[in-house]
């Protein structure tokens, strides 16, 4: 994976050397471009550069380095709600279902597959995909 990054009118490189999933760590190391060459030498400024795998994290949220999708539409997920994985809209939706005791009804097929567009149009299906994936009512706080 390569980043590109311009530091004045030094070009700079980042490239990712090790990547450790259990222990989340990451070494990004830095190299200065030689304009018309494709060489690499490093970058005497700045040499590498270590995720701490112990940063404090939002209790609940996920970590940047992890990109997980809300099993529902597929949008970024902020983290388990109602015992599943889901995005903060989706996570709203449920609630508000729940809360609200809704009834919905689908208008195209009692099927619609489930995006990030789709969920828009159809709270039949979305809320049906919820509990699907393991969104749990009883989960609620009262």
């Amino acid at each position: 994976m390569f980043a590109k990054g311009h530091f004045g009118v030094e070009i700079l490189e980042f490239r990712f050397r090790e990547f450790d999933v259990n222990n989340s760590t990451m070494v990004v190391e830095a190299y200065r471009l030689t304009e018309g060459r494709e060489d690499l030498s490093p970058a005497s400024s700045i040499n590498s550069y270590s995720c701490d795998p112990n940063d404090k994290k939002k209790k609940g949220s996920l970590g940047r380095q992890t990109e997980e999708l809300c099993l529902v539409c597929g949008d970024r997920a902020s983290g388990y709600h109602y015992n599943a994985l889901t995005c903060e809209g989706c996570k709203g939706f449920f609630r508000r279902s729940i809360t609200k005791k809704a009834v919905y009804t689908c208008k195209y097929g009692k099927n619609c597959e489930m995006d990030m567009y789709m969920r828009r149009k159809c709270q039949e299906c979305r809320f049906k995909k919820c509990i699907n994936v393991g969104m749990r009512p009883e989960y609620k706080l009262k």
